[in-house]
């Protein structure tokens, strides 16, 4: 089946000869070594026993894909296991549209959840999920930190965030309600100062009973922040681990991302109501 969405991009599922161009492009986008890359032959199993690997084509190029495949865990869901677009066609909604087709087909077959993780840094991944729907429910800390993957994820301990995303009787893709408090009156529990392009890091604050809903910040750009400073970007890191981990130790979790664009900054908001 083929899936028009959008008069350039065509998203549908990936045919077994084009399995190694998903090894390329997963090699490129994440600047792992060939060893680290998710093998064809994985994939076209997974796919052949319940596992869905789908395509962006644009005038029949094959610029990115998503893999997911069925797991367990006292109930059935879908994992994601990667989401991945070539860079020159990043900002073109590409991603977005994956996962939307990725969630329709998932309650095709029945599913009703699909998980996947996510580097905590990283605004502009966690805004294609937030806009989905998708909530941040728990922190794996230094989850692939001894399997030594490199590539984009060098320079700060490798930390994950748990993304869940419970597909909606409607369309998948339909806009979710959001946390209808404003900025300025939701409390924040970071404090960072600009820094040159990016911005720093100076203070967090914990407390013993966080009120809701609350808001902390990430880096707007966590790659280029790191090309600036390692040091900025782990200060960044162990302040936000300590904070969500707090959070979501409490009950809370990320249910929406706000944006100060003219500042370039990236709050991310947890609430205990959490999203359905």
């Amino acid at each position: 089946m083929t899936v028009i969405t959008s008069q350039e991009v065509r998203i549908r599922p990936v045919e077994r000869g084009e399995l190694r161009t998903c090894e390329a492009i997963m090699g490129e986008v994440f600047s792992f070594d060939d060893i680290d890359v998710i093998p064809a032959w994985q994939m076209y199993s997974s796919s052949r026993h319940g596992g869905i690997v789908l395509g962006a084509f644009i005038d029949e190029r094959l610029v990115g894909f998503s893999f997911a495949y069925p797991a367990y865990d006292g109930h059935p869901y879908l994992f994601s296991s990667g989401l991945f677009v070539l860079a020159e066609y990043e900002s073109r909604g590409i991603g977005y549209q994956l996962k939307v087709e990725q969630g329709r087909q998932a309650r095709a077959r029945g599913h009703r959840e699909i998980v996947w993780t996510v580097e905590p840094l990283n605004s502009k991944a966690i805004r294609l999920y937030m806009k989905l729907g998708a909530t941040l429910v728990e922190y794996e800390r230094e989850m692939y930190e001894e399997l030594n993957l490199g590539g984009v994820d060098a320079g700060v301990v490798a930390d994950e965030v748990v993304v869940r995303w419970m597909l909606p009787e409607e369309e998948p893709g339909t806009f979710p309600n959001r946390v209808a408090v404003p900025l300025p009156e939701m409390p924040c529990l970071t404090r960072s100062e600009p820094m040159g392009e990016f911005r720093a890091l100076t203070s967090t604050a914990t407390s013993s009973e966080p009120r809701d809903p609350v808001r902390l910040e990430i880096p707007w750009d966590l790659q280029g922040l790191k090309a600036d400073s390692l040091e900025a970007a782990s200060e960044w890191r162990l302040g936000v681990r300590t904070l969500m981990e707090m959070l979501f130790a409490k009950g809370f979790q990320g249910v929406d991302q706000v944006l100060k664009k003219s500042e370039r900054r990236s709050f991310i908001v947890f609430t205990r109501g959490a999203r359905r």
